[in-house]
Order: structure tokens, then C-alpha cells, then sequence
């Protein structure tokens, strides 16, 4: 069984409904291997890292990807993706989001020097430069 990390659409965590996560937005790909007795290293997309970035709240969904995301109906099997929601006083249990934003910036080639080459433009970092005489 596959999963996949979508959107939530309703904050309203409590008060789950019928159309309260987003298929059209996922926040990661398929997800084909799951651990049920340790962490899963989850790479989320730039629309999830725009959305930890942006919005005082993020929630998602681990949701089953072949059936529930795809909008197929599943047969009589019993289907359950295992997670911990909340943390277990006194073990290695406690659910977290472990993330890095990768700074931003100038991001044109100069002069035919790659972006990701060019460390500096006149002594200031390029993360902090937007753009370059008008580039």
C-alpha cells in the first residue's frame, strides 16, 4: 500500500469531513515504503515548504495513495497507514517535522557563470541579492 502527503483544506482539525483534504494538492510524491517501527523520511515539495513558510499552521494528511488519492474504490481489505499523532511521554515516539528552507535569491546565470556558481555579487551573499542591474 502506497501514501502520499496532501493539503489540508479545513484548519478546523477536529472536524474532519468528506472533502476536508486536497488530492489536488500534494505536498510530496508517492510514498512506496512505510515503517511502522521507526521514523519516515517524508521529502516534501516547494508548495509544502512555501506553505511552513508562509502560514502560522501547517497540517497535512498522510493519505492511502492507491484508493483514497487516486478516487478508487478499494476492495473488502482493511487498510491503515500507522502514525503517530501525538507524543508518547518517555519513548522515542514523538511525531516532528524536520525541515531546512535553502535560502533564495539571484538566481540568473551572469555572463554564462551558472547561479548556483556565483557565491557572492560585490562582497554580499547571494541570497540576498534580488537582482542584478535590473536582471
Amino acid at each position: 500500500m502506497s501514501r502520499i502527503i496532501t493539503k489540508n483544506r479545513d484548519p478546523r482539525v477536529n472536524e474532519f469531513g468528506s472533502n476536508d483534504f486536497d488530492t489536488s494538492t500534494p505536498y510530496s510524491s508517492e510514498l512506496s515504503t512505510w515503517s511502522t517501527s521507526g521514523y519516515n523520511d517524508i521529502t516534501l515539495n516547494a508548495t509544502a515548504l512555501t506553505d511552513i513558510k508562509n502560514n502560522d499552521a501547517f497540517i497535512l494528511c498522510l493519505m492511502e495513495y492507491d484508493h483514497d488519492f487516486s478516487d478508487i474504490a478499494p476492495s473488502s481489505e482493511e487498510l491503515k497507514s500507522d502514525m503517530w499523532y501525538d507524543p508518547e511521554e518517555g519513548t522515542s515516539k514523538d511525531p516532528y517535522i524536520d525541515y531546512t528552507l535553502v535560502p533564495t535569491g539571484y538566481s540568473h546565470d551572469v555572463c554564462g557563470l551558472a547561479a548556483a556558481s556565483i557565491g557572492r555579487v560585490n562582497s554580499l551573499a547571494t541570497a540576498n541579492v534580488g537582482k542584478v542591474s535590473g536582471t
